[in-house]
């Protein structure tokens, strides 16, 4: 696990369905408004519209704002009440935790160097030994297109994008919702902490903070809110996300090896799709149920995979 909680080359993550995370760990998490800020020269009002449009004709809740700030920062916001957050690290821990109980088996740290095929069984060389079973999920993030398969050439075509994440001491007026721009989002927690993110970098493997990436977020965030300019500076996190050219997740078997499933890509959404991938990778894997929106999302489009 990297800094900023993402899985990294040596995470392997067993899910099984019927978890109960708060019987096992606290999980920090919150439901409240949403505050989606549009600047003047960012969105249209007819784009604001519509974007509201969707959002309730999909049965989301929400609506327009007009702003009380002065008008040269914004006009208008979305105000979206469904959209919640939690804390993707405790998550983690919680999610081993429950996977550790229901009889699964974490090695850490251990780096993925090949996965081999023999018959119908599938072997994963790690540096740490070998394990051998019926089938394999490759779950392995920004590192997923750098496991050697039997078989396949091909690689799965992820690219790490780094992502800086500010970890601020808030000391004003307490905020209550999370807040987007075209910029950053913040996201307020109970401790009085807020946290800032985030930075989109092709940087490759670079997991270092850097001098550009805090000032942008800086910036960024008092530009929302100014007074973020005397809140205590608490930490910076770095993230590696796993994107595709086509910036959707890559989930499927593979047409090469079908017991080879590939769980990888989610870029930005890895933590809000996680439930969902879990679902479909699972009905995949154990009842042979495969959901007919995986055609869109499998290996295979990206070549002989």
């Amino acid at each position: 696990m990297n800094a900023a909680g993402q899985p990294g080359p040596a995470d392997r993550i067993y899910c099984c369905r019927g978890l109960r995370l708060d019987q096992v760990a606290v999980v920090g998490f919150d439901l409240d408004y949403t505050l989606a800020r549009y600047e003047q020269h960012e969105m249209e009002p007819i784009s604001v519209a519509a974007t509201l449009r969707r959002l309730v004709e999909k049965g989301y809740p929400a609506w327009l704002a007009e702003v009380s700030w002065p008008r040269e920062f914004a006009t208008r916001g979305l105000l979206i009440d469904v959209h919640g957050f939690v804390a993707a690290a405790d998550l983690t821990r919680a999610l081993a935790t429950a996977a550790r109980r229901h009889g699964a088996q974490l090695i850490e740290p251990s780096r993925v160097r090949r996965i081999a095929r023999s018959g119908g069984d599938v072997t994963v060389d790690t540096d740490r030994g070998s394990l051998t079973g019926g089938a394999v999920v490759i779950a392995a993030g920004s590192w997923s297109g750098e496991i050697a398969i039997d078989g396949i050439v091909a690689r799965v075509p992820v690219r790490p994008v780094r992502g800086q994440l500010l970890t601020l001491a808030w000391t004003g007026m307490p905020l209550r919702r999370v807040t987007w721009s075209s910029r950053c989002y913040l996201v307020p927690w109970d401790d009085g902490t807020l946290l800032v993110g985030a930075t989109v970098e092709e940087a490759g493997f670079d997991e270092r903070a850097t001098v550009a990436g805090v000032r942008d977020l800086l910036d960024a965030a008092s530009e929302i809110v100014p007074h973020a300019w005397s809140a205590g500076f608490k930490g910076v996190r770095v993230g590696l996300r796993p994107a595709t050219s086509d910036e959707l997740p890559v989930i499927g078997a593979s047409e090469r090896a079908p017991n080879v499933m590939y769980a990888t890509g989610h870029f930005r959404n890895g933590v809000l799709l996680a439930p969902l991938t879990a679902t479909l990778v699972a009905d995949a894997m154990v009842d042979g149920k495969y959901d007919p929106l995986l055609a869109a999302l499998g290996p295979s489009r990206f070549g002989d995979l």
